[in-house]
């Protein structure tokens, strides 16, 4: 969508008040908690499966406690990387890589043969539940002025949400039917069910309409309108 040729800086300053901290604002805040909810089983499974993973492979607890390691390691360093892919192409994609790394992490989990590749999966596993969390506070931070505090932190209940869900589902499943079919219907889960979510949440946040109306206003004389899917750094090098 690119900005009317009639369109002022202050017609973007009204369209960028008019959501914050609107119904649409708080709407999308509870499709995050729901995108929150469901990457958070990265978190939670490991603790659940780790009795069913040692008696399968046969090793000891301090073997199969590498899995949980490798999956906060790789959290750690998702959180940083899914920030910084964030901030450059919008909290849509950051949540598509994730729910992609949770499912290649999962169903490849299911498959491996050993306990070492069983733990490298959730290195995969850590990164895509990191682009549920981090990205999504980022991300709600910009939508809300007056309610801000309230907002991230529900945005944030999210993975804690899933702390109460996933562990007696996986529990459950796992002692019925199998790890393994656990994991891969967790990581099938992952990646098709976030889906209608990622196509929800495509609307830009309000930050991005001011730093637009600041680029038409340096820019009239030379290049008109500008579209409003730049980033922020192109918005404001172009000042």
């Amino acid at each position: 969508m690119n900005s009317l040729p009639g369109s002022s800086p202050l017609d973007l300053r009204d369209r960028q008040l008019s959501v914050v901290d609107s119904p649409a604002a708080w709407r999308r805040l509870g499709l995050a908690v729901a995108v929150s909810t469901i990457g958070s089983v990265g978190v939670w499974s490991v603790p659940v499966a780790l009795p069913f993973v040692q008696a399968d492979f046969g090793i000891t607890r301090a073997e199969v406690s590498l899995p949980y390691t490798l999956a906060m390691t790789g959290f750690a360093l998702g959180g940083v990387a899914m920030g910084r892919l964030c901030d450059s192409f919008g909290v849509v994609v950051a949540i598509m890589l994730g729910s992609l790394a949770l499912g290649i992490g999962f169903v490849g989990a299911s498959l491996v043969p050993t306990p070492l590749m069983f733990a490298l999966m959730h290195l995969f596993i850590g990164v895509g539940a990191s682009a549920t969390f981090g990205p999504l506070l980022a991300d709600m931070s910009q939508w809300f002025l007056r309610h801000r505090g309230i907002a991230v932190g529900i945005a944030a209940s999210g993975n804690y949400i899933g702390g109460t869900l996933w562990p007696p589902v996986l529990q459950h499943a796992m002692a019925t039917e199998d790890w393994r079919y656990t994991y891969l219907g967790a990581g099938m889960f992952c990646a098709l069910a976030t889906l209608p979510f990622i196509f929800a949440l495509r609307r830009a946040h309000p930050i991005a309409w001011t730093l637009e109306a600041a680029s038409c206003q340096c820019m009239r004389s030379s290049c008109g309108s500008i579209s409003w899917k730049r980033n922020w750094a192109s918005a404001l090098v172009s000042c």
